[in-house]
């Protein structure tokens, strides 16, 4: 919601107005039913912690298998939530999930720049606690990606004017 009331949704992050427009931002919250092999409960529950995940239930189905409820985050479920899941429980875990409602977050946008311009392509929105370590992560990748040229590629994450990561692809 911004400071004059007016309600958007936002699904890109070019779309994201500036943050002294913005009064609030709210992320979508899923209800994910993660059920798994008695053993696994503890890196399953672990892991869905990892990603900002709250308890909600746990169901026991049988002797040896559980249905562990968490409510996550969407954003923290896009990505490898599922094939982490496989990989913890040896794959024999499984996942279904719901939307619920959406929740007040601190959300911000994260700016890539290349040599000092922003490229809004790259733009991302991210949880401010997980803000400067994804971004990292964004920027290493970026410059393993990126091919030498002939002048040094200074690569920058930036929220708002504050540069929180930066990394140096150095010319051939």
């Amino acid at each position: 919601a911004g400071n004059d009331g007016e309600v958007s949704v936002i699904d890109n992050p070019q779309k994201f107005p500036d943050s002294a427009l913005v009064k609030e931002v709210r992320e979508p919250i899923i209800r994910a039913s993660i059920v798994i092999p008695l053993e696994y409960m503890d890196p399953v529950c672990e892991f869905a912690k990892s990603r900002r995940g709250i308890f909600s239930k746990m169901d026991y189905l049988g002797e040896d298998r559980l249905n562990v409820v968490f409510d996550i985050p969407l954003q923290e479920v896009v990505v490898d939530f599922y094939d982490s899941i496989k990989s913890i429980t040896k794959g024999y875990g499984s996942l279904d999930y719901e939307f619920t409602n959406f929740k007040k977050a601190d959300i911000v946008k994260v700016d890539i720049l290349f040599n000092r311009k922003p490229s809004g392509v790259f733009s991302l929105l991210l949880h401010r606690e997980r803000a400067e370590r994804t971004a990292r992560k964004v920027l290493l990748r970026l410059k393993e990606l990126i091919p030498r040229h002939v002048f040094e590629i200074n690569i920058q994450a930036a929220i708002g004017s504050k540069v929180i990561a930066s990394e140096k692809k150095p010319a051939m």
